[in-house]
């Protein structure tokens, strides 16, 4: 992996694929680094022939992280309840301009770009924002923003806002169920622990069992 320095901000890169290929950028989602790509999508786009683009969002991963603590449980809670209450020290918009900053520093003048979950708000941010940058949108189990469709469940609030609050455990074991246990809350009735728990060893460097 890379990283660049864009202005103020580092990112975390990886390109897989021909240098030739029509260009794919990858955007993950809330929390998920860009070792959260499934290898065999992976492969799957390079051999089609793409130049597959992937990024650790800033604060997650190996790139910069937010100076300051964590919000609080309380804070998290009034920001689900209304935006009005939200406090955050950089929004949607800026995520997707460090997407198009990695774009540029890499002399790519556009791309299709893929997101998922938050990452697919990302993308649209950057649709709407760089529509010239975007040849085609894929917005993957994401929604736009709208609190009367797609908003979180109440019953999960309390996990949510949790998980968003405490430390990460030291313990890998522990950190590795925990994330398995997020995601089996948040996913429908397919959910597959065994594959969860491969994805999340791989994001938190586990080795398999």
């Amino acid at each position: 992996m890379t990283s660049a320095q864009l202005g103020d901000v580092t990112i975390e890169y990886e390109v897989d694929g021909p240098d030739d290929g029509e260009v794919m950028l990858l955007v993950m989602g809330l929390g998920a680094q860009l070792v959260a790509w499934p290898a065999d999508v992976l492969s799957g786009l390079a051999d089609s022939g793409f130049r597959v683009i992937r990024m650790d969002n800033r604060d997650i991963g190996l790139s910069t992280k937010t100076e300051g603590p964590a919000p609080t449980r309380a804070a998290l809670f009034k920001g689900f309840a209304h935006r009005r209450y939200a406090r955050a020290d950089y929004l949607l918009s800026d995520m997707a301009a460090d997407a198009v900053a990695l774009l540029d520093h890499l002399g790519v003048g556009g791309a299709h770009v893929v997101g998922v979950s938050m990452g697919g708000m990302i993308a649209q941010q950057l649709t709407i924002d760089h529509p010239e940058r975007v040849f085609t949108l894929c917005s993957i189990m994401s929604n736009t923003g709208d609190r009367r469709h797609g908003s979180i469940s109440p019953r999960l609030l309390p996990t949510v806002a949790m998980s968003m609050s405490a430390p990460r455990p030291e313990d890998p074991v522990e950190a590795e169920r925990l994330a398995v246990e997020g995601f089996r809350l948040i996913a429908g009735p397919h959910f597959d622990a065994d594959e969860i728990g491969g994805m999340v060893r791989t994001a938190i460097g586990r080795p398999a069992r």
